[in-house]
């Protein structure tokens, strides 16, 4: 009787036990009053941060004491629920939450508010990289940043015209070669001036991938068109 009780015992302890840990699995991960009791403001900020996020609610991130944590916490909601105008409550990350909105939005017009020139270039080629728009390379003011807009909406769209509004000229060859090369078609490569470049990097190139030797024949340059045939010879 008395092993009886002892094991009973045992086996009450255990089902207390097992209760207990489903009640604590089964609570949720992050509630405010456990973000406010972590160690640091950092680990306050990043917990809340993540509530809100999970909740989608904003209004969560005024609990945060650190300012920068303050401010992402709002633009990363912001961002998920795509909501520009909440942009404008995240302080110094507001221009990193219209920028984000616009890109995965496609809406360019949300870049044209962006005050900081650095962001609001970053807005309009990351945008045409998803929208393959060219009116995004002509609200582009950093020379470099509107070639690469301009490079990247021609090779993916396979229109090399786009290349001839490229300022860079090695940017621009580069253009044209790519274009050509995934077309096939060797009459872009006259756009190229460079006679070595044309024939050697573009003519050459489609020669190979085609498999077509009658193109080593429209190459001017001596030994670039040797290269050409040999490698047909081998």
């Amino acid at each position: 009787m008395k092993r009886f009780i002892q094991i009973a015992a045992v086996l009450s302890v255990t089902a207390i036990a097992i209760m207990v840990l489903f009640v604590f699995l089964a609570l949720p991960s992050n509630s405010m009053s456990s973000c406010l009791g972590k160690d640091n403001g950092l680990m306050i900020g990043e917990c809340i941060s993540e509530l809100a996020l999970e909740k989608n609610d904003a209004s969560l991130c005024s609990n945060i004491s650190l300012e920068d944590i303050r401010n992402s916490c709002v633009a990363d909601v912001a961002i998920k629920s795509n909501n520009a105008t909440l942009c404008q409550e995240s302080g110094k990350s507001v221009n990193y939450c219209l920028e984000n909105i616009a890109v995965i939005s496609g809406n360019g017009e949300i870049c044209n508010s962006i005050g900081d020139v650095y962001w609001a270039d970053l807005c309009h080629l990351e945008t045409s990289k998803n929208t393959l728009e060219q009116s995004h390379c002509l609200s582009i003011n950093n020379s470099m940043s509107r070639d690469e807009c301009f490079s990247h909406i021609a090779i993916n769209r396979s229109v090399d015209s786009l290349c001839s509004s490229i300022k860079d000229r090695a940017s621009a060859d580069k253009c044209y070669i790519s274009v050509a090369s995934s077309t096939l078609n060797v009459s872009m490569c006259n756009s190229i001036p460079n006679l070595v470049s044309r024939f050697g990097n573009c003519y050459l190139k489609i020669a190979k991938l085609s498999g077509n030797p009658s193109i080593c024949d429209q190459i001017r340059v001596a030994a670039i068109r040797d290269i050409c045939k040999s490698h047909f010879a081998a």
